[in-house]
């Protein structure tokens, strides 16, 4: 299927797509999918949107999902790429499955979560699942994402609450991540999990490296992810942009970095950044945070001595980053309105490059 369908109530029939060849066209269900959508040989290589909830079932059955799945609404419904492989050697996800809502049901991959072929392509696209809200219930259900193969991606990712953190959208206790790994000694993830690239968004603001802390950890990615949505979003997948064009509000990049909670991530958040850097806690909302440690050598309220600050900062920086260290110091400066700020950053400016 090459073209475009668009059912525009919902979808309760059994119906079957791509029985020989690939779905590269569109799919567009403008209601509910209550019924079962079944591709047979042919990958899911183009788009099918479902505009509200997935209680039915998305199948591929000798075939691999490279193109995209989205769900407007809540998946409580049954998502399964590569059910029969029948000699398949691919039957992985390389695409996008994207879930708007909740999810309290399932996402089976037979295969991978899969990287580009091409590992020498720096921008690769690669496999993906998105929840945007909440996964599983309060009560016990059988929720669950199982990838059957022995890789999750150098740049795929798993992300709940992936547009950024609210307080409803959380990772209840009865819902995990499994990657079978081809062994009888699968891994299960029931939370955050950086090194996998599994994440649960964390609240906390300034925490560009979703690991649940405000650290001296946090400012490389901080910077990176202030002077490049690219460069911080190949870095850390499933925290910013999936692919070129590099979309600045992808991810929780905005809502991790936007520490004056004016909704923006720009140059007034470096001051912010720095001060709940030096407090080093976990908080949702801006400006002073209960208790702080004085992490940075200042007051748990305030800031250490400009030389103080630059000698912190550089001796943490990579040295790849240290001009867009040196860069940010002045642009703290010149958005300053407060004058004894710009006079601070200023010294600061100073101290990292005399």
């Amino acid at each position: 299927m090459a073209g475009r369908i668009q059912v525009d109530g919902n979808w309760d029939a059994v119906t079957w797509l791509g029985r020989s060849r690939p779905l590269s066209g569109e799919l567009t269900i403008q209601g509910d999918c209550t019924g079962i959508i079944v591709t047979q040989y042919g990958e899911i290589s183009g788009a099918v949107r479902i505009d509200g909830n997935l209680t039915g079932e998305i199948l591929t059955l000798t075939a691999d999902l490279s193109g995209d799945l989205t769900v407007g609404g809540n998946l409580t419904g049954r998502v399964a790429i590569g059910l029969d492989p029948q000699g398949l050697p691919d039957p992985s996800l390389r695409g996008t499955v994207t879930v708007h809502g909740d999810m309290t049901g399932r996402i089976y991959v037979y295969g991978d979560l899969r990287d580009s072929s091409d590992p020498n392509d720096p921008d690769m696209t690669t496999g993906h699942i998105i929840i945007d809200g909440s996964f599983g219930t309060s009560e016990p259900a059988d929720c669950n994402i199982i990838i059957g193969g022995t890789t999750v991606g150098l740049r795929a990712f798993i992300a709940v609450d992936y547009d950024g953190w609210h307080e409803p959208d959380v990772w209840f206790p009865s819902a995990y991540v499994r990657v079978l790994a081809n062994s009888s000694y699968p891994y299960t993830f029931y939370g955050n999990t950086p090194e996998w690239n599994v994440w649960e968004i964390t609240e906390c603001r300034g925490d560009m490296n979703n690991d649940g802390a405000v650290d001296v950890a946090d400012l490389n990615p901080f910077i990176q992810a202030l002077t490049s949505v690219r460069s911080y979003s190949l870095a850390f997948p499933g925290l910013g942009a999936l692919e070129d064009p590099w979309d600045p509000n992808a991810g929780s990049r905005v809502y991790h970095g936007d520490c004056n909670c004016d909704g923006f991530f720009d140059f007034g958040d470096i001051n912010p950044f720095v001060l709940r850097l030096n407090q080093g806690c976990c908080w949702e909302e801006c400006g002073d945070c209960p208790g702080g440690n004085g992490l940075l050598g200042g007051p748990p309220g305030g800031l250490p001595e400009p030389e103080l600050l630059a000698a912190k900062l550089a001796v943490n920086v990579k040295p790849e980053l240290f001009d867009d260290l040196v860069d940010m110091a002045a642009a703290a400066a010149s958005v300053q309105t407060d004058p004894q700020l710009k006079v601070y950053w200023e010294k600061v400016h100073r101290a990292l490059r005399p």
